[in-house]
């Protein structure tokens, strides 16, 4: 089993790409923490 506590990143199937920055992204979230524009689905 891998530890999942050794991960600084969240877990990629949580997460999505900002068309804009390219940042990771919660699934969940309507805006991208890095650059404050709204994700597009």
């Amino acid at each position: 089993m891998a530890d999942e506590n050794q991960a600084p990143s969240p877990d990629v199937s949580q997460t999505k790409l900002c068309q804009h920055c390219n940042a990771a992204v919660p699934e969940d979230d309507l805006f991208c923490p890095e650059c404050g524009m709204t994700i597009g689905q």
